[in-house]
């Protein structure tokens, strides 16, 4: 009993959660629903009666002694009224399917911004499980069931009027024939709902194989793998791994289908056997006398239209209870923890600062092995600074730590001798400019590409060149038919693609044209040849000169002019000076310089 008392409340509180939605995103629409609900309601117990009306009378003339002329003219009025009635119905069929397509275009397009705006400020954490990926894919799969939630909710209380009005009549005539034909219908609705919940259950148990499609699929598709596929010859060993998880996904979901679908055949049927007895009753009442015409004629029309009415009801609440199940997900996504809701500290109005790691530990769940073990150091904002060491020392975690991505899990970091969570997350991430390792590269406009780090000076032409100049890209963009409005490759537009080389330098023009108080730059030259490496460093001497940096880079060469050189090794500083103080103490830096050195004598 408990566990149906929460499943209702649970029901109740997605309906109130799609309800809530829906009305947020048009209030018109919402009304307007509302009152062709109410028509769509009324009418079809109108065209019963009319109908009923309009046989009575011409049982009425047949017996009656009417002149010809009275009755055409009465007879006239009903069929006027009936076609009136007729004409309604279907204008309102129309304009409520009108409705519901601009409705849904509204309703969609909301949610996709809520699902757009929540990812955007969750938690990092979030993205380095593979169950939230799941959660996401189920999120976006699902999320078109808000509106047809929206829709069937109110079609589902129009049901449950006219459900209602029915079987008060048809009590009126016989009081248990309602019930009995209700009853009938129950096995059909549980099945329906056993088969929903096996539904889910089985999409939510397979998302991973889903996931698996999608990728494979996406392969076979983007433009990015095109080459491989077409070089390699990939399509047969893809359609392998394709039909190879769906046919296993298949053979179950179909084992599962065929047994409700028995049951589903046996149900089915009986509601209609039920019926057919009660219409035998009603016609037996006509033809003893204790009926009229008329009478016989409403709640006939009643009898047909309950069963459809009842067999309704359980459709749209089994849509509803698999919303429920389904928008289960969707409400917890769009309940997981979010930067905002954290970011409780005042802003930093400082325009330099002095940022210190305090004995800091970090992992990035509780089960993996710490990234970075007691680790220490300080920086100035006004200096520039290199983070050197092997791959997975931990440099692009401090980076992560120092931007708020993730908190340490023990240990402090400082800004100013103050605890960094005492600021807001935003103010803290003003500081800085970032050049990611793994940078994005984004099929909009050179402009819009660059401005993307500071979109509050995107109307700022003269930066976005600026920028590019400074980064090497204006070489390049200068030479393009619409210069800094040309779209960057050709997936929506017919733009231009660029060399990876290219991309860094529209990647590196994007930090700039941020202006922050300091710069991190993870790799900047990667993809650049030696000739581009050396005038990007060549413009970071002049970059620098009002701003400070941090530098990641595997080629030591091109940090030996940072004021100081921090050597990471196993989440932990080893070392740290100017690249003259490492060289007259070798360690672990000197080691690595030398070894690089050495590849060009």
């Amino acid at each position: 009993m408990k566990k149906r008392i929460e499943d209702i409340k649970s029901l109740f509180s997605i309906i109130a959660f799609c309800m809530k939605i829906s009305f947020k995103t048009s209030k018109l629409y919402f009304i307007l629903n509302i009152v062709i609900c109410a028509f769509k309601a009324a009418i079809p117990f109108a065209l019963i009666y009319m109908n009923s009306r309009t046989i009575a009378y011409i049982m009425e003339c047949i017996i009656g002694d009417k002149t010809r002329n009275e009755m055409i003219k009465d007879y006239a009025f009903l069929v006027v009224i009936a076609l009136f009635l007729n004409v309604s119905d279907n204008a309102l069929q129309s304009v409520s399917m009108y409705i519901r397509r601009m409705y849904t275009e509204h309703i969609n397009s909301q949610i996709k911004v809520d699902i757009m705006r929540k990812s955007a400020f969750l938690e990092m954490k979030y993205f380095d499980s593979p169950d939230f990926f799941d959660t996401l894919n189920d999120v976006n799969y699902n999320s078109h069931m808000i509106s047809e939630m929206a829709f069937v909710i109110f079609e589902f209380f129009r049901i449950i009027v006219q459900l209602t009005v029915a079987f008060v009549n048809i009590v009126v005539w016989k009081w248990f024939a309602p019930i009995i034909i209700i009853i009938t219908y129950v096995p059909a609705m549980i099945v329906k709902r056993k088969e929903i919940n096996s539904e889910y259950l089985f999409q939510k148990d397979n998302m991973k194989y889903d996931r698996q499609l999608y990728y494979v699929t996406d392969i076979a598709v983007d433009r990015d793998f095109s080459s491989d596929v077409k070089m390699y010859g990939l399509f047969p060993e893809l359609k392998r791994k394709y039909s190879k998880v769906w046919r296993e996904m298949f053979d179950k979901k179909r084992k599962m289908i065929r047994k409700y679908t028995v049951f589903a055949v046996l149900f089915d049927c009986l509601p209609y056997i039920v019926m057919s007895g009660f219409l035998v009753i009603l016609g037996i009442s006509v033809l003893d006398g204790k009926m009229t015409v008329q009478s016989y004629s409403y709640i006939n029309g009643l009898l047909y239209q309950f069963g459809p009415l009842i067999l309704a009801v359980i459709i749209y609440y089994g849509t509803i209870f698999d919303s429920k199940i389904r928008l289960k997900n969707f409400m917890s996504f769009m309940n997981m923890t979010t930067e905002e809701e954290n970011d409780n500290g005042e802003e930093f109005t400082g325009s330099h600062f002095e940022l210190e790691f305090r004995n800091v530990y970090f992992r990035y769940n509780e089960k993996s092995d710490y990234v970075l073990n007691d680790l220490s150091f300080k920086i100035n904002s006004d200096k520039t600074y290199a983070l050197v060491g092997v791959n997975g020392c931990g440099k692009t975690s401090i980076i992560k730590l120092m931007l708020r991505f993730y908190e340490p899990t023990s240990g402090e970091i400082l800004i100013n001798g103050k605890n960094i969570k005492d600021y807001s997350i935003s103010s803290i991430r003003k500081l800085f400019s970032p050049m990611f390792q793994k940078y994005n590269n984004y099929a909009f406009t050179v402009k819009e590409d660059i401005y993307l780090s500071d979109i509050e000076n995107k109307t700022d032409d003269k930066k976005a060149v600026s920028s590019a100049v400074q980064s090497g890209a204006d070489e390049f963009v200068s030479e393009f038919d619409e210069k800094y409005d040309t779209y960057l490759t050709r997936q929506f537009e017919d733009g231009v693609d660029l060399s990876g080389g290219q991309w860094q330098k529209i990647a590196l023009s994007r930090t700039i044209f941020r202006n922050s108080v300091m710069y991190i730059l993870d790799e900047p030259s990667s993809a650049l040849d030696a000739e581009s490496e050396d005038e990007l460093f060549m413009s970071f001497d002049k970059l620098f000169e009002r701003s400070g940096a941090i530098m990641v880079s595997h080629r030591l060469s091109n940090v030996k002019n940072c004021d100081s050189i921090i050597v990471i090794d196993d989440g932990r500083v080893l070392e740290e000076g100017t690249h003259d103080y490492l060289m007259e103490h070798p360690h672990k830096y000197a080691h690595m310089f030398q070894l690089q050195a050495n590849k060009y004598q």
